[in-house]
């Protein structure tokens, strides 16, 4: 089976003037995308939280959200 695999820009939305190119394995079902921190950290995106996420074997971990 051939995974979904899509090249993205992400750019920060409030100076949209800078985007990078990141590799992204599409999944239709989740509610959230996960970019690199660094890339985020190069574009000026800072995280603004922090949240608990429950993984399928029902351990917890946390993850900063921006």
């Amino acid at each position: 089976m051939k995974l979904p695999i899509l090249d993205l820009q992400v750019e920060n939305p409030a100076t949209s003037d800078t985007s990078e190119s990141v590799r992204a394995l599409i999944d239709s079902g989740a509610i959230y995308s996960a970019i690199p921190a660094a890339t985020l950290e190069r574009l000026g995106i800072e995280p603004k939280g922090e949240q608990a996420f429950t993984l399928a074997d029902g351990s917890t971990i946390r993850r900063k959200k921006g």
